[in-house]
């Protein structure tokens, strides 16, 4: 009887030992985040069309962005002022960019990714937290943000001499 039960209490340890191996425990749940996939190009291709696929509501605006500590840790909030882009050959450039007063406040998903221009003029792809580290204080430079349920989940900049305006 000891026996069986001696050969009882291995074959459960050993599987418990083998289960615990495959899991794949880790102390960080951002070992299994691969960003290498978001690339520039990706991101502002592939990702953007998905996300329009899967219902984003895009805005054209410029951003502030804002942080408060909760039970969850950091979240981050996006507030919108919208901007159109207005074809005038009045204007040395031949636009003017107008508010379009509508405010918009939305959440940062968890996974979002934020486009923004190094000190270089670079594009970069990065998080929340880089975005306002880098470049909280522009209140003139034009983002697209892509929203979904209430989330921004992609923001990219826009350069308004580069923007096809439908006449």
């Amino acid at each position: 009887m000891k026996k069986k039960k001696m050969l009882l209490w291995t074959v459960v340890f050993v599987c418990m030992a083998f289960a615990f191996a495959l899991s794949g425990c880790s102390d960080s749940e951002d070992e299994y985040t691969d960003d290498s996939e978001f690339t520039l190009e990706y991101v502002e291709g592939d990702y953007a069309e998905q996300l329009m696929a899967d219902g984003a509501k895009t805005t054209l605006g410029s951003v502030k962005i804002s942080q408060e500590e909760t039970d969850q840790g950091i979240q981050y909030h996006l507030n919108i002022v919208g901007k159109e882009i207005v074809l005038n050959s009045d204007y040395e450039d031949g636009y003017y960019i107008a508010e379009t007063n509508a405010i918009e406040e939305c959440g940062v998903g968890g996974f979002a990714k934020f486009v923004y221009l190094d000190k270089n003029g670079e594009k970069i792809v990065g998080d929340a937290a880089g975005f306002m580290e880098n470049h909280a204080d522009e209140p003139d430079q034009l983002y697209t943000v892509y929203c979904i349920n209430g989330n921004a989940e992609l923001l990219l900049p826009v350069d308004p001499s580069e923007v096809k305006v439908k006449n």
